[in-house]
């Protein structure tokens, strides 16, 4: 018995050994299990973190941004009340324009765009840091000029320093960057890719020839001080570094540099600032009304024309350019395809005329291609293309019918044998309106399962009662 008793006690205890070995084991498991669980979940505080401060940085970017358009806002409104303008008709016609205007303005303050611009500029000549010491000098005559490395069969721009932007080569060189800018901007700058569709043509290469007129500085004075003796090769490149001399006030992405190489762009369509347009809409404007002081027996001193003399009727006045676009000074006059035969001979007259008050300064303007644009949306009666200005053969094509709206072509008036005036009109869709409000507002509703009549009206302060209805 004591055998058997002894057999019983040794395979308990050799159960209890094993069991407590798988237990340990167990437990050996699920501790290495909790540890990759709290280094997972560190990864993910690690990731959540960064996160969260990527998207502070986000907002606090969009913040900026909008500071940056309020305070270009509260600028303009500052310069318009310093030399004395006032609004004119149609001004708030010109919101969303205005708006766009200082949104682009607002991005070419922006470091991020700024930062872009010089990578344009050091990618193009091949350096690696924007400094007197590394801005490469223009190739003697007879010398081969420098090609990329990376590109063999293309050529490093390079500037003529001691020149101004006015010069035909640097011109064309600012115009490349500008260009290359839209092709290629948002390859090495994702940030900024949003503001190359906002910034203006105007504004993006007004931006790349102020650098190259602050590189200009900073080369004359380094080679008055002598600071340039020893020039690095051109083309020389430390592995993509750029940086720029602490007097620029910040430092460039170093990932710009690694995107994709600038090419020859294609030509690049300029467009006007609305702001600009808008100035030169109304210069036109003052300059034809002086001219009407036609003589008497002209039809065309008739009020039955004052539609015709608004800013929003006049043609755009595009900068002409020529050889390497450069500005020649002249204007290219482009008149809208809509435009009736009745205001064309208008303004040929009136263009006709000489001006009793000429300008000190004369801009010439010359023809340019017709523009196919619609009548432009205003929010004003009194800047709005009237339908005798509108040819109707233009209008009642089917692609230009959809413009026949009254924000975009008031009736011509009594004048010109209609029923009634614009004016009239207008009046009487406002009323209409009104009045719709109003039996929309008396209207019973429903509140808490009860009909409940129209409440009293306040009038300042004071309780009015609904107005009655007309009798029948």
């Amino acid at each position: 018995m004591a055998s058997t008793s002894n057999s019983g006690t040794t395979n308990v205890n050799t159960n209890a050994i094993r069991s407590a070995a798988a237990l340990g084991a167990g437990m050996a498991r699920l501790e290495r299990r909790i540890g990759d669980l709290e280094e997972d979940n560190l990864v993910l505080r690690t990731e959540l973190d960064e996160n969260r401060r990527e998207g502070n940085e986000l907002r606090a970017e969009l913040e900026l941004l909008r500071n940056y358009v309020d305070c270009g806002l509260v600028e303009l409104r500052e310069k318009m009340e310093r030399v004395g303008q006032h609004a004119v008709d149609g001004e708030e016609d010109l919101d969303e324009q205005e708006r766009k205007a200082l949104e682009s303005e607002a991005w070419v303050r922006d470091n991020g765009w700024k930062d872009l611009v010089r990578t344009m500029f050091a990618k193009g000549m091949g350096i690696s840091k924007l400094t007197p010491q590394y801005l490469p000098a223009f190739p003697e005559q007879g010398e081969d000029w420098p090609m990329r490395p990376d590109i063999p069969t293309q050529r490093l721009l390079r500037f003529k320093w001691d020149r101004d932007h006015h010069d035909q080569h640097n011109w064309e060189m600012i115009t490349f960057i500008s260009d290359s800018i839209v092709r290629h901007g948002a390859a090495h700058s994702p940030r900024v890719a949003p503001a190359i569709l906002v910034v203006s043509d105007e504004d993006r290469l007004e931006s790349v020839k102020k650098q190259f007129k602050s590189l200009a500085r900073k080369m004359k004075d380094a080679e008055k001080a002598g600071r340039n003796e020893n020039m690095p090769e051109q083309g020389a490149n430390d592995g993509g570094e750029v940086r720029v001399d602490e007097g620029d006030g910040m430092a460039l992405d170093e990932g710009l540099m690694q995107a994709q190489p600038l090419v020859v762009p294609e030509k690049v369509e300029r467009k006007l600032k609305a702001t600009t347009r808008q100035s030169r809409a109304r210069g036109k404007v003052e300059v034809r009304t002086c001219k009407r002081t036609m003589p008497d027996e002209s039809i065309y001193k008739s009020s039955k024309y004052d539609a015709a003399f608004k800013p929003t009727a006049m043609s755009d006045d595009e900068d002409e350019f020529g050889n390497g676009d450069i500005p020649t000074g002249r204007f290219i006059s482009r008149a809208p395809l809509y435009r009736s035969e009745i205001l064309i001979q208008l303004y040929q007259a009136v263009d006709a005329c000489g001006d009793p008050a000429p300008a000190k300064r004369y801009i010439p303007r010359v023809a340019g291609e017709i523009k196919d644009i619609p009548p432009p949306v205003t929010k004003s009666l009194s800047t709005r293309i009237r339908r005798w200005m509108v040819n109707n053969e233009w209008l009642t094509d089917e692609a230009n019918s959809i413009y026949d709206t009254p924000s975009r072509i008031a009736e011509s008036g009594r004048q010109w044998g209609d029923e009634k005036d614009p004016e009239e009109i207008e009046e009487a869709h406002r009323k209409a309106k009104e009045e719709k409000e109003e039996a929309k507002r008396k209207q019973p509703r429903i509140e808490g399962g009860e009909v409940v009549m129209a409440r009293k009206k306040k009038v300042k302060g004071k309780a009015v009662q609904p107005a009655a209805q007309d009798e029948m």
